[in-house]
């Protein structure tokens, strides 16, 4: 974490607009903007992934923001971080792609919220896995490549947040709980996979 005057004002702010808030595995939402915070190199960057939900997620407004004394840069970051009602997804991403702020944020956001091990896996559902898709396509919008350490794609659930390493110390898939001698396999397509998966999960 960069700690600066700023910084630390966005800091205590993250804390108190998320403090009541949790993510879907039931812990405190404000680990996730401060684990973004933690990767970023400079100083507007860190305020800017500290605060990059407070506008769409709670009472505070980019005017209250710029009343607080944050940066011109960071503003405008966090006003293309802000998703509007009707506005298409990747028309949102495309645009966030041409501010260096606020795709450095995105980038991190992105590949935190598409790492389905942070969740139960017993609480994972198909639609997870679309969303996670979803957000892989948004990553490579963005100039990444979200499968540079996720290779592999679980036989039951599609899940592809694991690499071969990561794999190789579960017995069973650590999203879905499938466990199978073919648990792990490149030739598996994600069709294939959801339907595999939507029927055991009806089961």
């Amino acid at each position: 974490m960069i700690y600066t005057e700023k910084t630390k004002k966005a800091l205590a702010l993250c804390f108190e607009a998320h403090k009541e808030q949790v993510d879907k595995s039931g812990l405190p939402y404000v680990f996730h903007p401060f684990h973004l915070a933690e990767q970023m190199k400079t100083e507007n960057e860190t305020i800017t992934a500290l605060l990059h939900d407070v506008v769409e997620d709670t009472d505070t407004s980019l005017e209250d923001l710029s009343k607080m004394g944050f940066d011109v840069s960071v503003i405008e970051a966090l006003s293309l971080l802000t998703h509007q009602e009707g506005v298409d997804y990747f028309d949102y991403v495309r645009e966030i792609s041409k501010n260096e702020i606020a795709k450095a944020v995105k980038i991190a956001d992105l590949t935190h919220n598409s790492t389905l091990e942070r969740f139960n896996y017993c609480e994972i559902t198909p639609w997870d896995i679309e969303r996670q898709q979803k957000y892989f396509k948004a990553l490579e919008i963005l100039g990444e490549n979200p499968y540079k350490s996720t290779h592999l794609r679980c036989a039951c659930c599609g899940a592809t947040t694991f690499n071969k390493d990561y794999v190789g110390a579960f017995d069973t898939c650590p999203i879905c709980g499938f466990n199978d001698e073919d648990l792990v396999t490149t030739d598996i397509t994600l069709e294939e996979a959801k339907a595999q998966f939507l029927k055991k999960w009806a089961n």
